[in-house]
């Protein structure tokens, strides 16, 4: 299941929600302060598998090009 960010439009608290994406568009409530005036924050994503290292090597006995 995906997992969405929320801030709250009542106190700013920011949160995540883990929900199936047919919910995607329904209620959510601030856990800080109970509101239900919340809008959905839009972050960028992790794509893929990540590396030890970080970097985006060629695999061994591979070249680039």
């Amino acid at each position: 299941m995906p997992l969405y960010e929320y801030e709250c439009e009542e106190c700013g608290s920011e949160f995540e929600v883990r929900r199936a994406i047919t919910e995607s568009e329904g209620e959510v409530e601030c856990p800080a302060c109970g509101e239900t005036e919340c809008r959905q924050v839009f972050s960028g994503f992790a794509f893929g598998a990540s590396s030890a290292s970080g970097s985006c090597a060629p695999a061994p006995g591979r070249r680039f090009g």
